[in-house]
This record gives structure tokens, C-alpha cells and sequence, in this order.
């Protein structure tokens, strides 16, 4: 029998959109993100579009979930491992980012388990990449206690 491969479900999704749209509308009222969530192969789960963002917001968010799923790192880390490498991240794959905004996520089944990639989840919209980053590590944590289940943006 194949290996099943742990993979984040619809209420899954649906939680760390919904606390990331939560988390911009009250600490950054008047602003927009776009939201995207990959499994951990890559392939699109989940695409949200907030009003207020703007429309090249969609792409980048979704490059940024594909890059965290598929690296099992965030997208700052991924791009400074590839430049101290000397490569391009482009070189790497071509529909990586090294754009802020990007973060694994990391599910454990039980206490002192290991942590298993279930996904990447990518956040675009602010001009400023830190606050990007902070929505998507914010997201990700606040849906795991919503949710009663461990789920990591990093594996610290």
C-alpha cells in the first residue's frame, strides 16, 4: 500500500486564510493581502483575494506558498541559501520567489513526534515584506489554536 502523505484539508485551508484575513483587517485596517496555501507537492489548495489588494498580488502569494512547500524553508531563507550557494533562486526552479511572505507549514501528529511539511502558505500585499511575513507566521499560529491541532511555520 502507498504511503499517505499528510496533506492540510478544506477547514485546514480555510483557518489559516481566515485568520490571515483576520489579522489584516485589524491590525492593518484599509489593506489587502492575497492569500495562498500549496500542499506539500506544490499543487494549489487554496487562493484568496482580498479587495483591497491589488491584482499582481494573486501570483506572487502563490509563488511564495509553492516555494515554502516545496523547500520546507520560507522564502528569506530559501533566497540566502541560494545566494551564499551562488545561484540564482530562478535557476533553481522557475516558479520559485525569493520574495518575503512565504512559510512551510509543519503538522505534528502527537507530542514529541516529528514535524511533517503539509504545506507552504504565501501572503502578498503590504509594501513593506516584514509585514508580510509576520501575517503569514501570525496565520499559520493562530489557526493551529483554533484548530486544537500542532501546526508549525517553521521547524523551531
Amino acid at each position: 500500500m502507498p504511503k499517505k502523505i499528510p496533506v492540510l484539508n478544506f477547514e485546514e485551508c480555510s483557518a489559516i486564510a481566515r485568520a490571515a484575513v483576520e489579522l489584516v483587517s485589524k491590525d492593518h485596517p484599509g489593506s489587502g493581502i492575497s492569500i495562498a496555501i500549496c500542499g506539500p507537492t506544490g499543487l494549489l489548495l487554496h487562493l484568496e483575494h482580498m479587495d483591497e489588494a491589488s491584482w499582481q498580488t494573486l501570483p506572487i502569494a502563490k509563488a511564495k506558498a509553492f516555494a515554502a512547500a516545496m523547500t520546507r524553508l520560507s522564502t528569506e531563507e530559501f533566497a540566502k541559501n541560494q545566494k551564499e550557494a551562488g545561484r540564482s533562486v530562478k535557476s533553481f526552479h522557475s516558479d520559485y520567489t525569493d520574495l518575503p511572505g512565504g512559510v512551510p507549514i509543519f503538522w505534528r501528529e502527537k507530542a514529541g513526534g516529528p514535524l511533517v511539511c503539509v504545506g507552504g502558505f504565501g501572503v502578498s500585499g503590504f509594501s513593506d515584506p516584514a509585514i508580510d511575513v509576520q501575517v503569514a507566521g501570525d496565520a499559520v499560529a493562530a489557526a493551529a489554536v483554533q484548530l486544537g491541532i500542532e501546526l508549525y511555520s517553521s521547524k523551531e
